[in-house]
């Protein structure tokens, strides 16, 4: 998972987006958020919210 997020991260600095995800931000919504039960949904959406922007932003690059 720390690979994972560590390499979204760089991808969309190299791209010019700012990062929603950092391995830092997913540990912590995924093990303190489970207190406020919704901690792991965050976590995911921030991830999924970057890796859509750097997908949109490779496809405007292709075209």
């Amino acid at each position: 998972m720390a690979r994972v997020c560590k390499d979204t991260k760089n991808k969309a600095i190299e791209l010019g987006l700012e990062p929603h995800t950092s391995f830092k931000h997913m540990m912590l919504w995924n093990i303190l958020g489970l207190l406020v039960i919704v901690g792991p949904a965050v976590a995911t959406q921030g991830y999924f919210k970057t890796l859509n922007e750097i997908e949109q932003k490779l496809n405007e690059l292709d075209n």
